[in-house]
């Protein structure tokens, strides 16, 4: 039982020759894949030591966020907003607003 394509000629596996160039190609792919993941390594560390922030960004670096976050903050310490009305008002989860307000952001 093998693969064999009518529009490639080249994908066989019913002959021993197409199924070793499956294997090749298949180790060929590996390869390709830790060289990648290789680089991506690098590259990361690299950045990290270079002080560059990685991963999604916070939600307070956000400009809108940054910029309503103080006014939004007070309504909800003065009862006039609740969270899920400043998470709507910011375009936030819930969750956001409630680390924000215990982080004292």
């Amino acid at each position: 039982m093998g693969i064999r394509s009518y529009q490639e000629p080249w994908i066989d596996t019913t002959s021993p020759f197409g199924e070793a160039m499956s294997g090749i190609t298949a180790v060929w792919a590996q390869l390709e894949r830790a060289i990648l993941r290789e680089r991506v390594k690098a590259g990361m560390e690299r950045a990290r030591r270079e002080g560059r922030r990685l991963g999604r960004p916070k939600v307070t670096d956000m400009p809108s966020v940054a910029r309503d976050w103080p006014m939004v903050r007070r309504r909800i310490e003065s009862g006039e907003l609740s969270r899920r009305e400043a998470a709507r008002l910011l375009h936030v989860s819930e969750q956001s607003v409630r680390r924000m307000l215990a982080a004292g952001d």
